[in-house]
């Protein structure tokens, strides 16, 4: 908002996923401003193609070159710490989740997941399984009652929101990581997983989905569907070759397009082509994809 009354026309606005999906639709004064707001950009910019098509819903002129900069990683210090990876957590079996505990996060449909697991794979598998949830938010009372209304309060350990210094070392201690989302705009914390060759289970959610090459970097499962994604657990527990496959493919996939420097010169080479364009009648003159 206070961008948009500077007198300035080589100004570049990065979009949130909470500016696009959720301010606009708290009411309607705040759809108006947003609408201004956006329009009285030339050039802008998004994490992700499916947050730069949910912006254009939004613009005058639907043709307009939105960037795409990508969230990247320090591929340093989120890597694989251990391995050998067929030895990793040998009496184990770690599940692991870090969200807030909200409700468009769908931590809950993780926790009915394991329930249903339960009944799909053999008493010995089970007994390995320790799911470890780190967040903290308003439902966390509410998850921790269902916890125990099915049985799994031992199977599965609440903690409290952790630093992003901590993650990769929290990342570096499961088999396999879980992202269950009702919607997701980018999904930074499935990118730092992959970098640390954990095997990803994720939703549908749009931006999970252009993260994640079902079957290649990760697995994804529909929205809500706890069944489906207790299936999803079963294929990668009963098969270590299949999570060690997804692992490396994971990091690969992260090294070649979510590197913490590329993303950085990236951007920076849309600063330069936004510094040396022209703008006739509204049109950029020079541009760059």
């Amino acid at each position: 908002t206070l961008g948009r009354f500077v007198k300035f026309d080589k100004k570049l606005l990065n979009v949130w996923g909470s500016d696009i999906y959720d301010f606009p639709n708290e009411n309607i004064i705040k759809k108006k401003i947003l609408i201004k707001n956006l329009n009285s950009f030339k050039y802008i910019a998004s994490t992700s193609y499916c947050m730069a098509e949910e912006t254009k819903k939004y613009l005058k002129n639907k043709n307009q070159e939105i960037f795409i900069t990508p969230f990247g990683v320090d591929l340093n210090r989120f890597k694989n710490k251990f391995y050998d990876y067929s030895k990793k957590n040998s009496t184990k079996i770690i599940i692991g989740a870090i969200k807030a505990l909200k409700e468009i996060y769908g931590i809950e449909y993780l926790i009915k997941s394991i329930k249903k697991l339960e009944l799909l794979v053999n008493k010995e598998d089970f007994e390995k399984i320790e799911v470890r949830i780190y967040g903290d938010g308003e439902l966390k009372n509410h998850l921790i009652k269902l916890t125990k209304d099915l049985n799994l309060e031992k199977k599965i350990i609440f903690s409290e929101r952790i630093t992003n210094s901590e993650v990769a070392l929290k990342l570096n201690e499961l088999d396999i990581f879980v992202i269950p989302s009702l919607r997701e705009s980018f999904g930074v914390v499935a990118i730092e997983a992959m970098a640390c060759e954990v095997p990803v289970i994720a939703s549908d959610a749009e931006g999970l989905k252009e993260i994640i090459s079902d079957g290649k970097t990760g697995l994804i499962f529909k929205r809500k569907n706890s069944l489906e994604l207790a299936n999803k657990l079963k294929l990668l527990i009963e098969n270590i070759k299949i999570r060690k496959i997804i692992a490396k493919n994971g990091r690969k996939e992260v090294e070649e397009k979510y590197d913490w420097n590329k993303n950085v010169s990236n951007l920076i080479k849309i600063y330069k082509t936004i510094k040396e364009s022209k703008v006739e009648n509204g049109k950029k003159v020079k541009s760059i994809r």
